[in-house]
């Protein structure tokens, strides 16, 4: 600039400003375009590093998974196979428990058959019907156990309050006249009935049946000790007499095996964690740090250049702000007014700078 004061500056001082100004223009430009592409290489540089991250959690997780599952998929053979032998074996101590018993009860059991047969005999000479030996009739007529006792309270209750109520429900809205008159008749029937068996049971024959009860005495007595019997045999821990140690040593195998299984899978796992996941984090950091890097770096290259540009900026801004706004006022600073001033100036119009602003200021 050759004046001091701008507004005493010729046609050069304004070329000379245009030049300044669009240099600042120009570096506002570039330094929002760089600002951009910085912003926007940090963004990626991010999403591929987040990226990657992701990718190395997915592949550790998916490798450490295949592993679990080929070591499970053996070990649920292996289970599935001690599962079998197992049922085997329990069926074959089944077998031997059912034979352990059938030999250890078969005299309580053929001496039961064999009072049977004598009390049944018994009956048929005293003219009495297979159809009188049922657990009804005796616990109805000849009682002695308590479930005897809750059977006949249970029948006499069903036959005496039960089927009058179902006939009262079954006839409907029957006139209750009607009604009464059915259940009166099936009360007599029933009283008629259990009266006749009652005296045929407790009066005709009540010494044959006592005869009869006193042999059932005698099973039921032997039933009980058949009952202990089974009962002791089942709950007997000693498996030595079923010979079932081909079982027990196939199961022994199979377990072992299922311990080693898992004893190895451990150890995959353990090494896994020490030594495999760092392969892999390793291999997919350097596959994808190269293009991340490239990113920083040129993110790092821009800064410095954005910082240059910032200082340049601030240069020129100062520049303009000292030795122009000043003199000039800011609203004639733009290229526009300038590219005016000095159409004026080269129009003839103005001498200095400062008329030719008082020209623009005229028209």
């Amino acid at each position: 600039m050759k004046a001091q004061n701008i507004l005493y500056g010729d046609r050069d001082d304004l070329k000379e400003l245009r030049m300044l100004l669009e240099n600042q223009s120009n570096i506002a430009n570039n330094l929002t375009v760089m600002n951009m592409e910085k912003q926007k290489l940090e963004k990626e540089a991010l999403a591929e590093e987040k990226l990657m991250q992701d990718n190395i959690e997915f592949t550790v997780k998916k490798r450490r998974e295949q592993i679990v599952s080929n070591f499970d998929n053996e070990i649920s053979k292996s289970q599935d196979k001690l599962k079998k032998v197992r049922n085997e074996r329990g069926k074959e101590k089944d077998k031997k428990i059912k034979k352990r018993i059938q030999e250890e009860t078969k005299d309580l059991v053929q001496e039961n058959r064999n009072i049977k047969e004598e009390y049944r005999t018994y009956m048929k000479q005293k003219g009495l019907s297979r159809w009188w030996d049922n657990k009804l009739i005796m616990s109805l007529f000849f009682p002695r156990t308590p479930t005897e006792m809750l059977i006949l309270m249970a029948f006499l209750i069903a036959a005496v309050i039960g089927v009058p109520v179902m006939l009262c429900t079954l006839m409907g809205n029957t006139f209750w006249l009607i009604k009464t008159l059915v259940v009166l008749i099936y009360m007599a029937l029933f009283v008629v009935i259990f009266a006749f068996v009652y005296r045929f049971a407790r009066d005709d024959y009540k010494a044959d049946f006592l005869e009869v009860r006193s042999k059932q005495a005698i099973i039921m007595k032997n039933n009980s000790r058949i009952a202990k019997i089974k009962r002791d045999i089942r709950h007997d821990k000693n498996e030595e007499g079923y010979e079932l140690n081909k079982y027990d040593k196939e199961i022994k195998e199979i377990e072992d095996i299922i311990e080693d299984i898992v004893n190895r899978k451990n150890e995959a796992l353990s090494e896994f964690e020490k030594s495999t996941r760092v392969d892999i984090q390793e291999e997919i950091y350097k596959r994808d740090i190269v293009s991340i890097e490239d990113k920083k770096n040129k993110t790092a290259e821009l800064a410095v250049k954005i910082k240059d540009y910032e200082e340049q900026q601030k240069e020129v801004a100062l520049n303009v702000s000292t030795n122009y706004t000043a003199y000039m006022g800011e609203e004639n600073l733009s290229l526009d007014r300038i590219e005016k001033l000095i159409m004026i100036m080269d129009d003839g119009k103005a001498e200095t700078i400062g008329d030719a602003i008082n020209v623009l200021k005229t028209m």
